[in-house]
């Protein structure tokens, strides 16, 4: 299923940790791409029915946030679940203002996230 969740928290709080032990979880599913540092745009070739993980989403350079934003939009359609992750909450970013769109709670309920990370095991 396409689901898109964000992680937000403060630099050194175990997000990227999170993140890999995530994709290893994963990966026994179905097919994951993990980014990092910063990705350019041409790295987001998204996993049809699998999972997209981006790291430091509030460090992605216009091209980038433009890549995103297209996947974002395209997820539900290509069965893509999107795990994203940053300092700040989407809604906080410096982000171009076509992308403002996107809203997510701040790490959803927990409740969902639990459900979440059950269904990718």
């Amino acid at each position: 299923p396409s689901r898109v969740m964000a992680l937000v928290g403060p630099q050194g709080c175990g997000k990227s940790h999170l993140l890999n032990a995530v994709a290893g979880l994963a990966m026994r599913k179905r097919p994951v791409l993990l980014l990092a540092d910063g990705p350019s745009a041409g790295a987001f070739n998204a996993p049809p029915g699998g999972l997209l993980i981006v790291d430091a989403v509030d460090t992605l350079d216009a091209d980038a946030q433009i890549a995103l934003f297209r996947i974002f939009n395209t997820a539900r359609l290509i069965g893509l679940g999107m795990l994203l992750a940053g300092c700040q909450p989407p809604m906080k970013l410096q982000l171009r203002v076509t992308i403002t769109g996107i809203s997510m709670s701040p790490l959803a309920s927990h409740r969902e996230m639990v459900r979440w990370w059950w269904s990718i095991r």
